[in-house]
């Protein structure tokens, strides 16, 4: 949905070709080519060798054992911490961290099955859509575009980093998440005026 939305959205406005959106994505850009630790922790983020990627695979094959244990509805919402020891055990009882998968989608599946995890997918699914054509609907440069391109954009990235650590955990990110979502969806949408 990110790969088809955002040039879907770039198409239609110059929502992200203003001189701020410019700059900040030079600034990210510069910041990982740049700071030694940004451009470490990126780089980690995708080495096998690294600690914390050997812990989320381990983590990850607990999680989709509990799965194949019990695939439609899962473990039960919020039971990840009382079960999970059971099956780390198994394999290495000296593992320090039994808690949380270190990924949304595989805390998920192993909480609520796949009847939970597709229920969440079509969630996001319809609120990324909803997003989508109020932002392509909305006159270019309102703030409902903005509004809705900018809470787009965070659902997006939450749901990115989501892969690798279960943000929907934190009562934060999901109040913030919900409520700029809920935000955006209820403005009323104005049409374009017409052009003569």
């Amino acid at each position: 949905m990110v790969v088809c939305g955002i040039p879907a959205l770039r198409d239609s406005s110059d929502m992200f070709s203003s001189p701020e959106v410019r700059a900040a994505s030079r600034a990210s850009r510069c910041g990982i080519s740049v700071s030694p630790s940004i451009r470490a922790k990126f780089l980690a983020t995708f080495d096998p060798a690294y600690a914390a990627n050997q812990h989320r695979v381990f983590l990850w094959a607990r999680s989709l054992e509990m799965f194949r244990d019990h695939p439609v509805a899962g473990i039960g919402w919020g039971n990840y911490q009382a079960v999970c020891p059971e099956y780390i055990d198994r394999v290495d009882p000296d593992f320090p961290f039994k808690f949380r998968a270190h990924s949304l989608y595989f805390n998920l599946l192993a909480e609520t099955g796949v009847l939970g995890l597709l229920a969440v997918l079509i969630l996001f699914g319809v609120l990324v859509w909803q997003l989508l054509v109020r932002a392509r609907g909305a006159p270019p440069g309102s703030i409902e575009q903005r509004l809705c391109g900018g809470v787009l954009a965070g659902v997006c990235a939450v749901l990115v980093g989501s892969v690798t650590t279960d943000a929907f955990y934190n009562g934060d990110v999901a109040f913030v998440l919900w409520f700029l979502a809920g935000s955006a969806l209820s403005r009323p949408v104005r049409a374009p005026a017409p052009t003569r």
